[in-house]
C-alpha cells in the first residue's frame, strides 16, 4: 500500500507543478484593458492530528482515486488535499521510524550475542593462561596410606611422602595401588589434586582364565608325590587357612615346578585351580617382555592388583626363566645389570609383589621352568618360593599309569 501511495503522491505532485507552470506561461489577452491577476497560493492550515482519517485512505484503490479527485476538483479542495498529503507524509515517516527501530533492535540483539560469545572466549583464554602459568602436573602411584594425613607415593623411580590437606574431599578415595594427580605448590611441596579411576589393562584382563579348567587330580597319573606336595603348599592354605593361624606359622607364598618339558607341570597347575575354585591367572614370561622399558613391570603390578581384587587367586607364571635369569655385574645384552633391562625390572617387581610390604596371603604364585639353573637366587629363595617340586620323565610304570588315567588313554 505504501508503494502505491508513493506513486500517487508522485503523480499528483507532477500534475500540480505542470498546472502552476502553465498558469505563469499564458499569453496576455488581446485586450490591453484586461489585467492578469496572480494566482493566489493557498496557505495550508495546520492539520488536526486528533481528527479521524478520511474513509478514502482505508484501501489502496479508494485512496488513490479520491486523492486525484480532490486535487483536481474545479470546485477547489486544495486545503483538504494538502492535509491528506501531510498525513500521508507523516504516515510514511512513522513507518520509516518503526523500520529503523526494528533494525536497531535487531542490531542490538546481534551485538549482545557477540558480546556473550566474546566473554566466553575470554574466559577460555583465562583458563588456558592459568593452566600455562600453573606448575607441572604428574601421575603417581599410591604405595601406602600412612594414616589420615600422609600418603606415600611413587613418582617415576623415586618415592615421596605427601601430606593431605585437612579438607581434601578426595581423602576417602585414596587407597593403595591407585593413581593420583600430583602438582607442586609455590612453597616447593607436593599436593594431591585428583584421584584417577581404575583402568584395567586389556592384556591383564586376558590373563584371567574365565572358563573353569576341567583338569583334575584323577586325570594325572604317575605324579602322586608332586600332587601331595602341591596340595600342602597351595591347596591347603586356601581351603583351610585356620590351620596355619592356629599353629602360628605363615602361609607358603609360592611354589616352583621345574623339570623337562612335557612332564605335566601346566596340567597340575590347572588341576589345582579346579579343586580350589579360585580365580586362575595364566601367563607366560614372554608376555612380560615388552618393547618399552617399564611396561613389563607395570603389567606385573596390575596383575597382582587384579589378583587381590579377585582373591583368593592363583597366578601361574610359565617359562619364568625368560624374566628371572641371574643378574651379572657387567656386560651388555638384554639381561645386563644396572636397572636398565626391562626383564630385570619385571623380575624386581615380581619380587616386591610376592614378598613386599603389601600382604599377599590369599594369592599363591606357581612358577614353572625348564631351566632352574638359570634362575636368580633372589627369586627362588625361601620366603618367596617355599617349595621346589621336581618333575622327572615318567618311568615305564608311570607311563602306563598316566595312559590309564587320561580320558584318551
Amino acid at each position: 500500500m505504501l508503494t502505491r501511495g508513493f506513486e500517487v503522491l508522485t503523480k499528483v505532485s507532477q500534475r500540480l507543478a505542470n498546472k502552476i507552470s502553465n498558469l505563469g506561461l499564458l499569453e496576455p489577452p488581446p485586450d490591453p484593458h484586461v489585467r492578469l491577476v496572480e494566482w493566489p497560493v493557498p496557505r495550508l492550515p495546520r492539520p488536526d492530528v486528533n481528527a479521524p482519517e478520511r474513509e478514502a485512505f482505508r484501501t489502496e484503490d479508494a485512496s488513490s482515486s479520491t486523492l486525484e479527485a480532490d486535487c483536481f476538483n474545479p470546485g477547489g479542495a486544495a486545503v483538504q488535499c494538502g492535509t491528506d498529503l501531510f498525513r500521508l507524509y507523516m504516515r510514511h515517516k512513522i513507518v520509516d521510524a518503526n523500520l529503523s527501530l526494528n533494525h536497531c533492535s535487531y542490531r542490538l540483539s546481534v551485538l549482545e550475542q557477540l558480546a556473550k560469545h566474546k566473554l566466553r572466549y575470554l574466559k577460555q583464554l583465562e583458563t588456558v593462561a592459568e593452566k600455562l602459568e600453573d606448575s607441572p602436573r604428574y601421575v603417581a602411584l599410591v604405595q601406602s596410606v600412612l594414616g589420615r594425613q600422609m600418603v606415600r607415593i611413587k613418582l617415576g623411580s623415586e618415592s615421596f611422602v605427601v601430606t593431605l590437606r585437612e579438607r581434601l574431599p578426595l581423602a576417602d578415595k585414596i587407597r593403595p595401588n591407585c593413581k593420583v594427580g600430583i602438582r607442586f605448590t609455590p612453597t616447593g611441596g607436593m599436593e594431591i589434586y585428583r584421584v584417577f579411576p581404575d583402568v584395567q589393562d586389556p592384556l591383564v584382563a586376558l590373563m584371567l582364565v574365565q572358563k573353569d579348567t576341567e583338569s583334575t587330580y584323577e586325570m594325572i597319573g604317575g605324579l602322586e608325590r608332586q600332587i601331595r606336595e602341591i596340595k600342602e603348599v597351595v591347596e591347603l592354605p586356601i581351603l583351610h587357612p585356620e590351620l596355619f593361624t592356629s599353629l602360628g606359622i605363615s602361609q607358603p607364598k609360592g611354589v616352583l615346578l621345574y623339570g623337562p618339558p612335557g612332564t605335566g607341570k601346566t596340567m597340575l597347575a590347572r588341576a589345582v585351580a579346579h579343586h580350589t575354585k579360585c580365580a586362575f591367572f595364566k601367563l607366560s614370561g614372554t608376555e612380560l617382555v615388552q618393547k618399552y622399558i617399564g611396561e613389563g613391570a607395570r603389567l606385573m603390578r596390575e596383575l597382582f592388583i587384579l589378583a587381590r581384587q579377585k582373591a583368593p587367586s592363583i597366578i601361574f607364571l610359565d617359562e619364568v626363566d625368560s624374566i628371572g635369569t641371574k643378574r651379572s655385574d657387567g656386560g651388555g645384552g638384554s639381561h645386563s645389570s644396572g636397572g636398565g633391562s626391562s626383564c630385570e625390572r619385571t623380575m624386581i617387581e615380581l619380587l616386591n609383589q610376592v614378598d613386599g610390604f603389601e600382604p599377599a596371603e590369599n594369592i599363591k604364585v606357581i612358577l614353572a621352568t625348564n631351566r632352574i639353573d638359570t634362575l636368580d637366587e633372589a627369586l627362588i629363595r625361601p620366603g618367596r618360593v617355599d617349595r621346589k617340586i621336581f618333575f622327572r620323565r615318567p618311568t615305564w610304570t608311570a607311563g602306563l599309569t598316566f595312559c590309564a588315567s587320561t580320558p584318551d588313554g
